[in-house]
């Protein structure tokens, strides 16, 4: 229920009139789409967020491995750091700095110096190229999703109405997964028909139980 205060105009002897009203059905449910759409938007913004990075790591590695002999010569700088060579010679870095990205261009700069030269010589660049396109893909797929997120939620809402029963105690599970960086991270539910469980995620990817 909520409390709803406002000023008396009809009585001296009263300044505020409390009254507790409690939300009917309607309201309940229109409480928790709205509860729901913000779930799944923060869902969808932190996933759309990884799969970002993914992109523009499968990018660099791509780039770094059409152009090795940047790469080698790199690690061969004895008066300037390697990657301050590659931020000014590999052309991926160099397009960053000019879009005026240079903190990101720094960032791709490290993520090849994590990588081996014989790994990133060795890069398949078809199949880069391929995981490259399929990205791009979940990106237009995520924000699309974002821009109509009442059917997102709809969708899962009908997915609950699909119970699979476990055993004789009537439980039932279900199962969302969000990718989180490299890893896949399961959020499962199992309960009881006469209770329930609520399961959210926060921006930086903690899980929030109610």
């Amino acid at each position: 229920g909520r409390l709803e205060r406002e000023k008396v105009t009809d009585n001296p002897e009263k300044d505020i009139d409390v009254e507790v009203k409690s939300p009917n059905l309607v309201e309940l449910m229109q409480l928790w789409i709205d509860w729901r759409r913000v779930v799944e938007t923060k869902m969808l913004k932190l996933d759309l967020k990884n799969t970002r990075e993914k992109l523009f790591k499968e990018k660099v590695r791509l780039n770094a491995s059409q152009n090795i002999d940047i790469i080698m010569a790199s690690v061969k700088q004895d008066k300037v750091e390697p990657r301050d060579y590659l931020v000014k010679k590999l052309p991926i870095l160099i397009e960053l700095v000019k879009n005026g990205k240079k903190e990101k261009a720094y960032e791709g700069a490290d993520f090849i110096g994590e990588q081996k030269i014989f790994s990133l010589k060795k890069t398949d660049q078809n199949k880069t190229k391929d995981n490259i396109k399929e990205l791009k893909n979940q990106i237009e797929k995520i924000k699309f999703d974002i821009e109509h997120i009442d059917d997102v939620v709809i969708k899962h809402l009908d997915e609950l109405t699909q119970i699979k029963f476990l055993d004789d105690e009537k439980k039932f599970s279900t199962e969302r997964k969000l990718k989180i960086g490299a890893s896949q991270e399961s959020i499962s539910v199992k309960t009881k028909l006469t209770d329930y469980a609520i399961c959210s995620i926060t921006s930086d990817g903690k899980k929030e139980y109610d």
